[in-house]
């Protein structure tokens, strides 16, 4: 078995790319570090803050079609979708 050395470039768009390309999933936050909203079917009402549209879903099994709607479950190696994500927010981490 060869261990192959995986050189990541210094930009975070390209980085994000790297990590993908070599088969590991990749998520994006906001710069804040605060993870991307979620959509109105997936965001839990809370006493303050009633949500109508909340469908109970474990994050793993959602079907909305907000892919970052669940932070660390949208988490994916498809190179293709990590590309849109930095070419939406490019200064997402």
């Amino acid at each position: 078995m060869t261990l192959q050395t995986l050189q990541i470039p210094p930009d975070l768009p390209s980085a994000a790319v790297a990590y993908a390309s070599a088969g590991i999933r990749v998520f994006r936050v906001r710069p804040d570090k605060a993870p991307f909203a979620n959509c109105a079917r997936c965001r839990p009402p809370t006493e303050k803050r009633p949500n109508p549209f909340y469908i109970e879903h474990r994050p793993e099994e959602c079907r909305c079609t907000a892919r970052t709607c669940h932070g660390f479950h949208a988490a994916t190696t498809d190179v293709d979708l990590v590309r849109r994500w930095w070419a939406e927010q490019p200064d997402a981490n």
